[in-house]
């Protein structure tokens, strides 16, 4: 994650992209070693927040609709 923080600060769009890369492989294989797929732990995850109301902020971050 340091590293993707690190891109993020200078805006380095390849970084970003290796970081996030390095990110999903890391996952890809946490999810083997623990006998998971990580396609059905997204979609499990999507089906608890794809109707949650709200926008992103400025700043990136989730604010719930009031």
């Amino acid at each position: 994650l340091d590293e993707l923080i690190d891109a993020l600060r200078l805006d380095d769009k390849a970084a970003i992209a290796d970081a996030y890369g390095d990110i999903l492989v890391t996952l890809i294989m946490g999810c083997a070693i623990s006998d998971l797929n990580l396609v059905s732990c997204l979609e499990g995850a999507y089906a608890e927040i794809k109707d949650r109301k709200g926008m992103l902020n400025t700043n990136g971050l989730w604010e719930k609709e009031t």
